[in-house]
């Protein structure tokens, strides 16, 4: 595509910017402040991101990295839209809202598996080629560019191993803040429970953060990596990642600033890899010693 000067590229970053904070749990958050609870709130950022969009398609000159980022930040809130739908169904609701592990954190999985085939949809019709929206592997061998604050020097290690290695040390970390945000120490472990539900993990925890992988990363690298500056691309991932856990395991402010950091992470890993391996990965390994800790104290049956 057509190298764009630089002042183009700074207002385009700005739009993106601003498309991304539409997008995001935050503007829920601002919303809510602001109006009291409010119950179309999904149905105004699908309509902002559509008009945004549309005003993009004839402004934005060359490839529309801008426009393209739009659309799938659309298809995110119309999956989104339908999923609320499906759960005023009473046979959908009986499940997602469920007490039982299963029906609560399984029923939850597959709306989001039904989330991310939707903005997969988008993402192939928007992009000639899967790997230029990275959905693809990727190579592990990849070695990892320097990340100072992490003692992590050019061409230490690839990103096949620091996956394996941060994503053990990130899911102990996470146990920690899980039990502190979310489940509390009130509650006597539940082991038999935990038995019972451990064959399920190894489905649930790498097909959750698989959906989110690609609503968080794909959906925001795939559209501005090539286009705009590596480290504004991964801040955009992180923000957006990090602003829909705040209701999330962990939660809160220690939620969300977590998150925000393993999400520029992870994006980094999506960038440098070319492809979805690698951070797929570090997020399964952390949600499934999430969905460990709810399954022994979340107060679950089975």
């Amino acid at each position: 595509m057509e190298k764009q000067e630089s002042p183009k590229r700074i207002i385009l970053l700005i739009v993106a910017s601003f498309v991304t904070l539409i997008a995001s749990f935050y503007f829920d958050l601002l919303v809510t402040a602001i109006a009291g609870s409010w119950a179309y709130i999904t149905e105004v950022k699908a309509g902002l991101l559509a008009i945004s969009a549309l005003i993009l398609l004839f402004v934005e000159k060359g490839d529309k990295p801008v426009m393209r980022y739009a659309t799938v930040l659309f298809s995110v809130s119309l999956s989104t839209l339908l999923n609320e739908y499906l759960q005023t169904l009473p046979w959908v609701n009986r499940w997602t809202a469920s007490t039982t592990f299963l029906g609560n954190i399984g029923g939850n999985v597959l709306l989001k598996l039904l989330s991310a085939v939707i903005i997969v949809l988008f993402l192939l019709a928007l992009f000639p080629k899967p790997k230029d929206a990275y959905l693809v592997p990727g190579d592990l061998k990849v070695k990892a560019e320097p990340i100072r604050f992490l003692g992590i020097s050019k061409n230490w290690v690839s990103w096949g191993r620091l996956a394996l290695v941060s994503g053990g040390l990130i899911a102990a970390v996470t146990v920690g803040l899980a039990i502190i945000t979310v489940t509390g120490t009130g509650t006597s472990p539940d082991f038999s429970l935990l038995l019972k539900v451990l064959p399920f993990l190894f489905i649930l925890a790498p097909v959750n953060s698989f959906c989110e992988g690609i609503m968080c990363r794909n959906a925001v690298v795939g559209p501005l990596g090539r286009t705009f500056p590596k480290e504004a691309v991964m801040i955009l991932s992180a923000v957006y990642f990090g602003s829909f856990h705040y209701y999330g395991a962990p939660g809160g402010i220690v939620g969300v600033v977590m998150s925000s950091i393993l999400g520029w992470f992870m994006a980094r890993s999506l960038f440098e890899t070319k492809g979805f391996l690698a951070p797929w990965i570090i997020h399964a390994m952390q949600d499934f010693v999430i969905f460990m800790t709810l399954a022994l104290l979340g107060g679950y049956t089975f």
